[in-house]
């Protein structure tokens, strides 16, 4: 064996080594810290051999970056620095960069630089990530006085003269880095390394700590005062549990990966000996997970805001407030920050009142807590829970902040002190809370506060999508009930009431001092909160049962105004781009025809439609539900397409319009009606690995079928590339006239790229409603999606001999949600019990059924 293949078997054993003991239950910093140590011997193993007889003397290997630290994942990349003093040997055998190639030869991911002292100094002052690369150098092996030499000389010209700079570069990275994730460490798949709360935050922190106050590590922000001890020892075990998740997925893909997606955490968890059932296992990890990334959040944001303000004096630091104003007694607003003077946490603990200003003020004035008033907080919320105050005077100010417009920061500022539970205690069963599923991007309580964000956002939402909910913002007048229920909203999917997830106790909502007529309008919107939703998206909302069942279960106009505002704001805290104008027309449709329902009219009358003869005909043969989820100029323009379809003898005719780069195309068909046209058009949608998020089949009176489809490529994201739907059409084209079966299509397609998403098994459900329609049985069925589901369910249908007169496909996260409406080829709903059962049977086999 020569020596590269003995090195790599020596590398392999310690990975497996390693491995065992981070499955045995070793902390993070264990393994990196083993790790790094053993990388050290192969370097300095290598360079005995290969140097040569070059002189130590004349060097420097210095290790950076996270190398640098300390702190090397297994599979993480190596950053060295081949440091001379003023010049470069030009000569390879006079420098030792030698061993590079025999490292990638036994395995390493490695990066180098050959530079001078004034090269580093240069290229640093050029470029923020060499500087901090630089900052984290270690010591390896060579000159340690030129080492020394280097390490004094960059202080000095490379950190001091920028500082203030250095600490903007990085605050300002760090804000573009977290819009990445929405500035919320509460992911339902975070990036363990760059989400907020995650590893870069901690790095970004010693790198702003090492250029303003000269310290590397925990430590040194210890002996500065900048945490306390307590706070250190927090920190340290918030950072080991992320590196234990980080060894953990680098160990398992035997490669860098920071993700920890939603396929991956039940057997993350177990192998990091959690127990119980999948979700049980995954919903205690990320908890535990959301509490560590939180920790990191905060110190980040804490280190980060310190360093920009504090200035080094002859007496120490001190922290520079320029244009302060009083607010109160002791109370003061910075250009950002609101901080105060004077009062301690157990005097405010004593004075829910004093709390409550503060945080009012911070709303008002859109100022940050600073770092210390922070930690005030966390104080009281400690205090608090030893010995909650009178609820009265919690009850009292929380009202008040209840009724401030974009009160939602204020209220996350009392969730993150452990103040909220005091005022709800029920609040606590949902922080940290994963819901569990692919479709929601939060964690249930972040959800609630993003909910309020939108929620008070519509006031200065000009997208006119939005015009109706923004109308209704501006006529409510008690916005605070609305704020209320949207806190309370998801409190449900907690333990604190019965698991009952549409529901909330009353008694929560009266101990706030609220009314019982009050509690009831809380109420009734959390408990139809998702009902909304489920009717525009899965029913036919012009069918006149549909309609009277869905309005008797909201009682009257007032209470349907705020659950259109509650759903539109739970709707689009789910994640980015969930809310979009197709969920807007069929919800404003909803919404409109239930206030003619109430008697009341709109709430904002639709723009008068003035159609062209050609427009007004094609209208009329359409069915009722038509008219309301298309727009004028979207009736005009599919009138123009019927009368293309008419004019070339009925030839089935395919067109398709893009939305941008956010909102799935919209594909359009207009067919002639018969058994199986469904099934085949899903079918060819299957083949070019299209996903569909919405659908709406529309049969005319004249037996033509009008279907639009709302569907992205393969990746989830629009369809922008011409070719791509010309292709597509094509395919449609010649299934429907008979060149080509959809089989011939699917075995000649190219397979999806990448593994299918190893998701934790959901059971399906199918319900058989024959009370939701007067003339037809409405099958809904909800399973986990897959390719080719809705074609396998629709071919079902035809095999049953079974007329689709209208399907509602629409997407969540893994799961798919279809609700089709059928009816038998004579028209009448289904309605004998043995012929439901089989059309039962047939439907199970199809989800079952593999691609």
């Amino acid at each position: 064996m020569n020596r590269a293949a003995g090195l790599a078997e020596k590398i392999k054993e310690k990975r497996n080594l390693l491995r065992q003991k981070h499955l045995a239950g070793a902390g993070g910093f264990e393994i990196s810290g083993e790790w790094t140590a053993f990388v050290d011997g192969i370097i300095l193993e290598l360079l005995e051999h290969e140097a040569g007889e070059i002189s130590p003397d004349s060097f420097v290997l210095a290790a950076l970056g996270g190398y640098g630290r300390g702190e090397l994942n297994p599979n993480s990349d190596i950053d060295l620095l081949f440091l001379f003093e003023k010049t470069v040997p030009l000569k390879k055998e006079a420098a030792p960069t030698g061993i590079i190639p025999l490292m990638w030869d036994i395995g390493f991911k490695v990066g180098h630089s050959t530079r001078t002292v004034a090269d580093c100094i240069r290229i640093s002052l050029e470029d923020s990530v060499s500087k901090t690369s630089m900052i984290e150098s270690r010591f390896l092996y060579g000159n340690r006085d030129l080492f020394g030499f280097f390490e004094r000389k960059f202080k000095k010209k490379a950190i001091d003269v920028s500082v203030v700079g250095f600490v903007k570069g990085k605050r300002h990275e760090t804000e573009l880095r977290h819009k990445n994730f929405q500035f919320t460490p509460f992911l339902t798949e975070p990036n363990i390394k760059e989400s907020p709360g995650g590893l870069r935050d901690y790095q970004t922190a010693l790198w702003i700590a090492a250029a303003r106050y000269g310290v590397k590590d925990i430590e040194g922000l210890e002996k500065r005062g900048l945490v306390e001890r307590r706070e250190k020892e927090i920190l340290r075990n918030a950072l080991d549990f992320l590196f234990r998740i980080r060894n953990d997925l680098h160990f398992h893909d035997d490669r860098p990966n920071d993700v920890l997606a939603f396929a991956v955490q039940p057997d993350v968890a177990e192998r990091l000996g959690y127990g119980g059932g999948v979700k049980e296992r995954v919903v205690a990890m990320m908890n535990d997970y959301y509490r560590a990334a939180d920790i990191l959040f905060r110190f980040g944001a804490s280190v980060a805001d310190q360093g920009y303000r504090y200035r080094p004096g002859r007496a120490g630091d001190f922290l520079v407030k320029l244009r302060h104003r009083q607010l109160a007694p002791d109370i003061f607003a910075g250009p950002e920050e609101i901080y105060t003077k004077n009062i301690t946490a157990e005097d405010m603990a004593l004075s829910p009142a004093t709390v409550y200003a503060i945080l009012k003020f911070a709303c008002e004035k859109q100022l940050q807590l600073s770092p210390l008033l922070r930690k005030a907080f966390e104080k009281v919320g400690a205090l608090w829970k030893r010995k909650r105050p009178d609820m009265p005077a919690l009850a009292d100010g929380f009202r008040s902040l209840l009724r401030m417009d974009k009160s939602a920061d204020q209220l996350r500022n009392m969730r993150d002190a452990k103040m909220l539970t005091a005022v709800i205690p029920e609040f606590h069963a949902i922080r940290f809370l994963t819901p569990f599923d692919l479709y929601h991007r939060f964690t249930v309580d972040e959800h609630s506060f993003l909910a309020l964000d939108i929620f008070d956002g519509l006031k200065e939402n000009d997208n006119p999508d939005l015009d109706l909910l923004r109308t209704l913002y501006e006529n409510e007048k008690r916005k605070d009930l609305l704020r209320l229920a949207i806190l309370l909203h998801d409190v449900g999917k907690g333990d604190a009431w019965e698991g009952r997830e549409e529901d909330i106790n009353p008694q929560t909502i009266k101990n706030l001092g609220y009314s019982m007529e009050e509690v009831d309008a809380v109420r009734t919107v959390v408990q139809l909160h998702l009902l909304m939703n489920r009717v525009a998206q899965r029913r036919d909302i012009n069918d006149r049962r549909t309609l009277k069942n869905f309005c008797e279960q909201v009682g009257n106009a007032r209470t349907l105004k705020r659950l259109y505002m509650l759903t539109y704001a739970d709707t689009a805290a789910v994640g980015p781009d969930v809310w979009n104008s197709w969920k807007a027309v069929l919800l404003n449709g909803l919404f409109n025809a239930a206030m003619e329902f109430f008697g009341e009219g709109a709430v904002q009358a639709r723009p008068a439609v003035i159609l062209s003869r050609e427009g007004g005909n094609f209208v009329k043969s359409m069915p009722h539900n038509y008219f309301a989820i298309r727009s004028a100029g979207q009736i005009e323009e599919d009138a123009r397409l019927f009368k293309e379809f008419m004019e070339s003898g009925k030839e089935p005719l395919i067109a398709h319009r893009n939305f941008g780069e956010k909102e799935p195309g919209e594909l359009t068909v207009i067919s002639e009606n018969e058994l199986g046209l469904l099934a085949r058009l899903l079918g060819t949608l299957m083949s070019k690995n299209m996903s569909i998020h919405y659908a709406q089949i529309l049969t005319r009176n004249d037996g033509v079928v009008v279907d639009f489809f709302r569907v992205t490529g393969k990746d989830g994201k629009p369809v922008l590339d011409e070719g791509i739907w010309a292709r597509l059409e094509g395919d449609i084209k010649k299934v429907l006239n008979g060149e080509k079966t959809v089989e011939e299509l699917l075995c000649n397609r190219r397979k999806m790229s990448g593994e299918e998403k190893n998701l934790p098994g959901s059971e399906p459900t199918i319900k058989i409603l024959n009370d939701e329609s007067f003339d037809c049985t409405v099958i809904e069925i909800i399973a986990q999606d897959r390719l080719g589901l809705v074609y396998d369910l629709a071919g079902a249908f035809s095999e049953m001999q079974t007329n689709i007169a209208s399907a509602h496909i629409t997407t969540e996260g893994h799961m798919a949600i279809n609700s089709i409406y059928i009816n038998e080829t004579n028209g009448r709903k289904i309605e004998n019990r043995i012929r439901l059962a089989e059309i039962r049977q047939k439907l199970i086999s199809a989800i079952a059924q593999k691609e």
